[in-house]
């Protein structure tokens, strides 16, 4: 059996003592989940839509391969047109977000956005 194979059939241990100190009371019938592993993998996969991660992971399922990066306050694109950014800074309430998302799905490519949302054109 290769490294490669041996490793991934390895369960790994928690990333950090509180990770590891919780699955040990776990195991001891000390403490209980508040959701499931299914759960967690569902909200990594499908987050909320009506908040600012979820206009960025939007984003990435549109247009991932035109992202030049992300932050908290906005998404940063390359399109044949130079360099676009999304502000979502002011997409704090469900309202605004919603807006903003039917813009994102509106919009065929990251330069159309600016049709719909508040993407600017750096130079």
């Amino acid at each position: 059996m290769n490294i490669a194979r041996r490793v991934s059939n390895t369960e790994l241990p928690p990333l950090t003592p509180l990770m590891a100190r919780a699955a040990g009371l776990e195991a001891e019938g000390r403490t209980t989940r508040m959701c499931q592993e299914q759960e967690i993998q569902e909200a990594m996969m499908h987050g909320p839509l009506d908040t600012r991660g979820g206009l960025r992971g939007l984003c990435v399922q549109r247009f991932g391969k035109d992202i030049t990066s992300i932050q908290w306050e906005g998404v940063s694109f390359s399109s044949h047109n130079g360099k676009l950014y999304l502000d979502l800074q002011d997409h704090l309430e469900p309202v605004s977000v919603a807006e903003c998302r039917s813009g994102i799905e509106q919009a065929e490519t990251p330069l159309d956005m600016m049709e719909f949302t508040t993407v600017e054109q750096i130079p």
